[in-house]
């Protein structure tokens, strides 16, 4: 439990110098917990969370110092949360290039809308999203109009707003344009 088993309060004294953190089967993670690992580990470049139980939290309490996830470039996040969380991640990880998301995580067409709107991720570069109950082309043109530099669009057979024409279509449009991305989904993870 990332309160009762002072997982915190091992990060608050040793997390300064940490570059990547993987929590796995961690409770108890809250907004507040995000906040806090951004807190403790400024210098945090990879993060993994994976099936972790999340606490569905709409505020945040957390003292906050320096600003959130700036050194952040990769994040796999593999578990069943409140979008917030993961809004208020991407929307503060300005140097973010890689980003995994399982296929239970909630997010959507407006999470992304959100995200951008505070972060357009300029520097991403690789895009997995294994599911998304309503993401669609219109989202996969808001990425490509933000994110300049991305070279991996992946696994968008699984979003709910894109039908098979459309991905077909899509496809021939990124290979009659020459574009330099890549769309074919991830034979394993």
């Amino acid at each position: 439990a990332f309160y009762g088993d002072f997982i915190m309060q091992l990060l608050e004294v040793r997390g300064y110098g940490l570059t990547s953190l993987h929590l796995e089967h961690v409770e108890e993670i809250d907004l507040n917990a995000i906040v806090h690992i951004s807190q403790y580990c400024p210098l945090l470049e990879n993060l993994v969370l994976y099936n972790c139980d999340f606490v569905d939290q709409y505020s945040s309490h957390a003292k906050v110092n320096v600003k959130p996830h700036q050194h952040l470039e990769r994040v796999f996040w593999v578990v069943d949360c409140a979008v917030n969380h993961l809004e208020f991640l991407l929307s503060h990880s300005v140097n973010i290039k890689f980003i995994h998301l399982g296929s239970s995580t909630g997010v959507t067409h407006s999470s992304i809308v959100n995200i951008l709107n505070v972060n357009p991720m300029r520097h991403l570069e690789e895009l997995r999203i294994l599911y998304s109950s309503d993401m669609s082309i219109r989202t996969v043109e808001l990425l490509l109009a933000n994110c300049s530099k991305l070279k991996v669009l992946s696994e968008l057979e699984s979003w709910q707003g894109i039908s098979m024409d459309e991905l077909k279509s899509f496809r021939q449009y990124i290979h009659a344009n020459n574009f330099d991305l890549d769309v074919r989904p991830t034979l394993s993870y």
